[in-house]
């Protein structure tokens, strides 16, 4: 099965632009930069955004070079750009990405004014930017399984890539942990290893179907 590159690329630097402008426009033109203890470092989808900028960067470069070199393939060799692409989409952009969105989703269906308070939907700039950073981000991605043929690595090799950045991340910010003792904080924060876990083995299958 085989995708157009061009197509590719396209998707790539569209997706690359949005992630980046949406970006921009958070920080310089809203100047709503948090001051609070870490400031936006403590909230998992500032990460997962801040992820797939990056992601959707080292994908154009990939399309770029694989139209570069497309009159002297490779001999069957998977170079380091395109390992680290794939590694990139399976290990963290995919299992992260659907854990930071559907647990923000989740949580603004129990309460909305804790994720996303009802005076912001008056702003229309700021609705759009909400749209990208908690929904558009799992479409992109699901897209992206479409046009790329991401290779997996080794199952434990992915599984722990897979929970070594949510372990770096390790934070909780909303009211209710301050509720739970240590031990009862600490099954919180084990049990949110696992559906990551789970989502990443579900993007190998979603891949497997698609290719």
């Amino acid at each position: 099965m085989t995708k157009d590159s061009s197509v590719r690329l396209s998707f790539h630097c569209c997706v690359f632009m949005i992630y980046s402008m949406s970006f921009l426009y958070d920080f310089i033109a809203m100047d709503s930069w948090d001051y609070s203890y870490m400031g936006r470092l403590k909230f998992a989808t500032f990460w997962n955004g801040l992820l797939h900028v990056l992601y959707s960067a080292v994908c154009v470069v990939v399309d770029i070079q694989d139209r570069m070199v497309a009159a002297c393939p490779s001999q069957g060799s998977v170079r380091r750009l395109q390992c680290a692409r794939d590694t990139f989409h399976t290990a963290i952009i995919f299992p992260f990405g659907t854990f930071c969105v559907l647990s923000f989703w989740g949580l603004y269906f129990k309460d909305r004014e804790l994720v996303y308070p009802q005076r912001l939907d008056s702003d229309l700039t700021c609705s759009i930017i909400f749209i990208i950073k908690h929904s558009l981000t799992f479409i992109f991605t699901l897209c992206d399984k479409i046009l790329v043929h991401h290779r997996y690595p080794p199952f434990l090799t992915g599984i722990c890539v897979s929970e070594c950045f949510p372990l770096f991340y390790c934070i909780w910010v909303y009211p209710f942990m301050r509720y739970l003792d240590i031990p009862a904080r600490f099954m919180v924060i084990l049990f949110g290893f696992v559906p990551i876990a789970i989502f990443h083995v579900i993007g190998k299958y979603i891949t497997s179907f698609i290719w």
